[in-house]
């Protein structure tokens, strides 16, 4: 999400390993929403999470759901498509 939130299943919130950031828990029923990336200023999320977009835009963040279908025949999400790198 950013530099100090995480957004995760609340099953893993309550595992204690993000005890020093701020964590959003996903919606009940919404646990796959939880594979999505930070692109500068732009969440990216699965298509069918309307909970997870609405709690997202609610807290301030910029999102866009998009569609991974093919991708997700074989498993996939966003996480599994990205490339991820950091300017220096």
């Amino acid at each position: 999400m950013d530099e100090t939130t995480i957004f995760a299943t609340p099953r893993l919130a309550t595992s204690g390993c993000f005890s020093d950031y701020d964590v959003i828990e996903t919606p009940d029923g919404e646990e796959g929403s939880a594979n999505l990336i930070r692109v500068n200023d732009v969440v990216l999320v699965a298509k069918g999470y309307p909970r997870t977009a609405a709690l997202l835009r609610s807290k301030g963040y910029r999102v866009e759901a998009v569609s991974i279908g093919e991708a997700a025949k074989l498993d996939g999400g966003l996480s599994c498509m990205s490339l991820r790198f950091q300017a220096s």
